[in-house]
Parts: C-alpha cells; structure tokens; sequence
C-alpha cells in the first residue's frame, strides 16, 4: 500500500474518530433507593424521613465535551414517613407527590431548584408542613454549589425556615 493510501486511509479514520466528539450530546440515567435524613429538630428529639426515591438525571455536553448543563429529578415513590427520633411508634404519612427538579445552569451561574420537596398532612387536619416552589440561587460555581447567594424562593417554605411547630406537635 502507498504512503499516500495510508495517509487517505489515516485522515479518514481519525476524522471518522472525532465526528462523535465534535457534536453536543446528553446522557440520561435514573437509579432507585431509599434514604432516612433528619427533617429538623423538636423540643427533645428530631422529625426524621425516611423514604424511597426514583433520582433521573440529564447531562448535556457541548461539542468539545465540556459540561454545559445539568437537570436532576428527585422523586419519592409511594409515600415518604416522617417520625420522631425518640419513639418509633410517633409517625405521620408524606406524600404524594413530594418532587424534587433541579436545573444547574453554569452560563447564568444558576442553581435551581423547584418542586414540592416535603408535603405532610395530618389526618383530619390538613397540611401542616410543606417545602415547594421555586428556589434560585445565583453560584460561583453552581456545578460544586460554592458560593451561591439565594436570589429567589417562593413558595411554602417550611424546611428553610425550619417552621416545624404543628409537625412537632403531631409527634410529641
């Protein structure tokens, strides 16, 4: 073979090679478990949650490969159990529908959270504890969440406050 098939053939190759890179792409993905996190603290003991969870993921990549963008959801399946760290037998149901989606934006800087996050109601009272909305957080780097200032939140905004009174209350 000559050396200038070889060089056609070489040229070909890597440049056959480097097409899939030289494009934007997105890898999804989604795993399941469990998880138990304490909520925030009462007056002798802490509201816990335990829960199972279905987490998707979207990752966007610009042509060069570098990561532009980021989308998380983070969505409990069934219902979660919120109790009291102290006596098991103190419980209360949360759900349905307690979703987290997230969106990491590097070009804006943002970091961005929306969704109803925490939801309990009390049998035959009604909602007593909620986290939902929206949440904007303007990062130096929202990919490793470091020096975020929050922008915007709205919504109900139980957790961030920690307004656990009536939660605490149900499971003294």
């Amino acid at each position: 073979m000559s050396v200038r098939k070889v060089l056609v053939l070489a040229v070909a190759f890597i440049l056959m090679c480097t097409v899939g890179f030289a494009q934007k792409r997105t890898v999804k993905g989604a795993v399941e478990g469990s998880g138990s996190d304490p909520v925030g603290g009462c007056q002798g003991f802490d509201v816990m949650n335990d829960y199972n969870f279905r987490f998707m993921y979207v990752l966007h990549f610009d042509k060069n490969g570098e990561l532009v963008r980021e989308k998380y959801q983070f969505k409990i399946i069934g219902e979660s159990v919120y109790w009291n760290s102290t006596d098991l037998n103190k419980s209360v149901m949360g759900g349905p529908g307690e979703v987290v989606n997230v969106t990491i934006d590097p070009a804006r800087g943002l970091l961005i959270l929306r969704g109803l996050s925490f939801k309990v109601r009390i049998p035959g009272y009604g909602l007593v504890f909620a986290e939902s909305g929206e949440l904007v957080w303007h990062c130096d780097d929202p990919f490793m969440d470091t020096g975020c200032v929050m922008v915007s939140n709205t919504g109900h905004n139980q957790v961030i406050e920690q307004d656990l009174a009536a939660l605490c209350d149900y499971l003294k």
